[in-house]
Parts: structure tokens; C-alpha cells; sequence
């Protein structure tokens, strides 16, 4: 049976001194407590064995008749949705792989998919948000706390209750966090065919996770109105100007919804304004991990996206303007609607992150000049935006954080200190559909597992042929 590992030259005695490790043959896994941020071992039952795919549970959590459901929906529409939209083509000993087939460490041909109750905390009240699934890079390696197998973890509680449509957009989420990963690794390898530059780095988490919000509709096809609702009810810390550039800033677990709202809004924006998903692939592909890679993917909207700045602009000024045509707006294929964000408080100053922005009423007034380096001003009007500041009465001042360094802290940004009075909102906001009513559980997932390396270590991918051994 061939392995695939991901392999780290200077660990290797740690990794021969292992404990007990689990065997899979038994259906013993180490899955996470993320309570506790610790990990133990559960049994599990395979159910099934689809072409593409396993599915494991714990004792009582599925029927083989569901495990059956699984897999088919699995093995038919998402794993080739997938691969059409995110996948990549490898080069290994000679022989072409596509992304699935590079990842199958375990040798057996199938993503293994585990059904378990993360502990996550949940409780349907206090914590009203709870973890979907997730993929942990550690599996990929040998070591200690490894499966040492290609897989994916999906909750069962609240998971099932609701409802498969839900679990079915889990594992495409997972999955392209499993692709993401690996694509990284055949980058960094030079084994990624058509991509020369290897000094490939791990994608920044608000990348990773916006490719996964967008690989939950392209699965579905269906929009994700629960992301759009927490966004057009202005929950969370949205009304501060708080989104996904900075992911989880706030370290507040219901916050962090901003996040997922504010990403899966700019990937579609991307998706929509691009003509197509193409521009996924071409993030994916990308030989950066930052911003950059959406920026030059970017420039088949327009050659001006190159520049951060620009893109993060007119991406904020669309969110007011909502056009039903051009680039300031979703075409009609998702309605923001007015909230607490375009009515912030009459303090003339705020904290931003990088990425972050905010809007005001001009009403004939400027704001001052006392901002923080990074800070910029924009015009709204007319369905439109513009950098120079235009304070004629209803127009909109736009105050956001250019800093492309995701890693930096707060700047002082500067408004008119005059929140937006509704008679200034365009007649296509006060049109637009009445807010949906998603009241939760809000599913998030397990971020910052996906890239499970030494920092500063570079990884080796091996193929260990244990005929060879013998």
C-alpha cells in the first residue's frame, strides 16, 4: 500500500517515539476537544465504502441507510463539482494526479469522512453557533495525534438536525480546505503542473475560508442566506466597520460571523462581477498567499484591482450602493439591505483593522485630517464612488483601512461624525426585500487547523511505496 506524507526532516525521531497510534482498520481516530484545545480517541463504525469515499461514525450516530445518502451525494455531485472549480492537475513519479489522488495519503483511494459530536461547546443558547466541520492538517503528517489518512469531520449535533442540506455544504467547505492545503504543498514541491513559481506560501485564513464559502455555493447553488441575513441585521461588531481581512480580530466567537458574512459576500462579488467561478481556480493556483492572490486574480473584472486599495474600495462603496448592473452592487443576486452599519454613531472617529471601513453622512461637512497613515476617504454618489472627497448634500463619506498587511493593528480613522439619514438611502435600497429570518444555530468552522507546520519548516512531500521496504 503506497503512503503519501507530508514529511518534516528534523522530527523524525519525535515522530518514531510516537505513542499508541490509532489504527484505522479498527476504527480507532484521534478527532479535537475544542473545549479543552486538546485530543483524544474515539471508536467509530464504518457504514460505508462509496468509490470516492468513506464514511465512519460513532456508534449510533448514522444509519448505514444515511451512510448510503452520504456517499452517493458525495461520490456524485460534490467531489466532481469540486474538482471541476478547485482542482489541480499533479505531476508525481511520472504519473498525472488530480488534487484528491495527490492528497490520498492513506493509500486507499477515498476521502475518509468521520461523523462525531464536536465538542464545541454548543448549547443552543449562551453559544448559539457551533462547529460544522473541519479539516486538521495534522492527519496529513506521521506523528503523534495523527490518523495519518486524508479526512474530513462533520458534526453530528446539531449537524443533522439541521439538516442534510447543511452537512452536504459542510463537506464541500472542508473539502476545499483539504484541496487548498494540498495544492499549497504540490506549489511549494514544484510538482503543480503549468505553475512556476514554487515560493508558494500557506494562504491567509480569510483566502482559505472565502474559497470555502464559495465552494458551499457552488455546491448548492443555492446563496448561503444565513452569511447574508447576520450581515443585513447589522449583528456582531459589522457596525464597527469589522470583517473578514483581520479574521477573528475580535476573539468573540459569536463575532467571528462577521467574518463568514463579510467573506462569503466579497467572493461572490468576485464571482459575479469576474463572470464566472474561473477566478477561484486562479486564487487557488496563485503563487501567493496573501493578498495577492486575489488581487491578481482580480484583474479580469479590472485591470485597477491590481491595487488593493481599489478593489477593497469599490467592494465597500458596493455594499451601499447595491447597483442592480454594474460593479457596485451583486446584480440582483444578492439584496443588501440598509442596517445599522450605514447609520453609525455621531463619534468622528473609529478604530479599523485592515480591511475595514465605514460610512457617514457628509451633509455638507469634511472630515478632519487626523487619520492614521493607512486610512482613506472615498465619495459615494450616484451610483458611484470617488476618491476625491465631494460634500454635497445626501452624498456618503467611505473611511476605510488600505493596510495590506493583514497582521497589523487598529489606525485611527476619521468620519463627518454624521450618521446617514434614511431620506439619503437610494430608492433601490428602500425596495429592497425584507431581511430573512435566520435566527440560528450559525454554523462556523475550525479555523487556523489548516496549516499544520513548523514555523519557518519546510515541508517535504514523499511517497513511501511500503513494497519497497520488504
Amino acid at each position: 500500500m503506497k503512503l503519501k506524507y507530508f514529511f518534516v526532516p528534523f522530527l523524525v525521531l519525535l515522530f518514531l517515539s510516537c505513542p499508541e497510534e490509532p489504527d484505522l482498520s479498527k476504527g480507532t481516530f484521534w478527532v479535537k476537544d475544542f473545549i479543552k484545545n486538546s485530543d483524544y480517541k474515539i471508536k467509530a463504525d464504518l457504514l460505508y465504502k462509496g468509490k470516492y469515499c468513506t464514511i465512519w461514525a460513532e456508534k449510533g450516530a448514522l444509519t448505514e441507510a444515511q451512510a448510503w445518502d452520504v456517499a452517493n451525494e458525495y461520490d456524485n455531485h460534490i467531489y466532481p463539482v469540486m474538482l471541476e472549480t478547485f482542482g489541480t492537475e499533479f505531476i508525481y513519479k511520472g504519473q498525472e494526479e488530480n488534487t484528491m489522488q495527490y492528497a490520498d495519503v492513506d493509500g486507499d483511494g477515498r476521502l475518509c469522512i468521520l461523523f462525531l459530536d464536536i465538542k464545541d461547546g454548543y448549547d443552543g443558547t449562551a453559544v448559539n453557533s457551533y462547529i460544522a466541520g473541519y479539516f486538521y492538517s495534522l492527519h496529513m503528517l506521521p506523528g503523534m495525534s495523527s490518523n495519518k489518512s486524508d479526512m474530513i469531520f462533520i458534526d453530528t449535533y446539531p449537524g443533522i438536525s439541521e439538516g442534510w442540506d447543511e452537512i452536504y455544504k459542510t463537506m464541500a467547505h472542508e473539502m476545499q480546505h483539504l484541496m487548498n492545503y494540498i495544492t499549497t504543498i504540490g506549489i511549494m514541491e514544484g510538482q503543480a503542473k503549468n505553475i512556476n513559481n514554487v515560493d508558494r506560501k500557506y494562504m491567509d485564513t480569510w483566502i482559505d475560508e472565502g474559497l470555502s464559502s464559495a465552494a458551499e455555493y457552488i455546491y448548492s447553488g443555492i446563496h448561503l442566506q444565513s452569511r447574508i441575513d447576520w450581515y443585513n441585521k447589522g449583528k456582531g461588531e459589522i457596525i464597527q466597520g469589522n470583517n473578514f481581512f483581520v479574521w477573528d480580530d475580535t476573539k468573540n466567537r459569536n463575532n467571528v460571523l462577521d467574518d463568514y458574512s463579510t467573506v462569503y459576500l466579497f467572493f461572490q462579488w468576485l464571482r459575479i462581477q469576474s463572470g464566472g467561478t474561473s477566478i477561484y481556480n486562479d486564487i487557488m493556483k496563485s503563487g501567493y498567499g496573501d493578498y495577492r492572490a486575489v488581487t491578481n486574480a482580480a484583474t479580469k473584472i479590472d485591470s485597477s484591482y491590481s491595487n488593493w486599495s481599489t478593489l477593497l474600495r469599490d467592494w465597500l462603496a458596493a455594499n451601499y450602493i447595491n447597483h442592480f448592473f454594474n460593479r457596485f452592487g451583486y446584480k440582483k443576486e444578492i439584496i443588501l439591505t440598509p442596517h445599522s452599519p450605514f447609520g453609525i454613531s455621531s463619534n468622528s472617529t473609529v478604530s479599523l483593522y485592515p480591511g475595514e471601513g465605514v460610512y457617514s453622512s457628509l451633509m455638507g461637512a469634511a472630515p478632519s485630517n487626523n487619520a492614521g497613515t493607512n486610512i482613506k476617504h472615498a465619495t459615494i454618489s450616484s451610483g458611484s464612488v470617488s476618491d476625491s472627497i465631494n460634500n454635497a448634500n445626501g452624498n456618503i463619506l467611505l473611511t476605510y483601512n488600505t493596510n495590506p498587511n493583514n497582521l497589523s493593528g487598529t489606525e485611527k480613522g476619521t468620519t463627518t461624525g454624521t450618521p446617514i439619514p434614511s431620506a439619503s438611502i437610494n430608492a433601490d435600497n428602500q425596495s429592497r426585500s425584507l431581511l430573512g429570518s435566520s435566527n440560528g444555530p450559525y454554523r462556523i468552522g475550525a479555523h487556523g487547523l489548516n496549516n499544520y507546520y513548523p514555523e519557518n519548516t519546510f515541508l517535504k512531500f514523499l511517497m513511501d511505496d511500503a513494497s519497497d521496504e520488504n
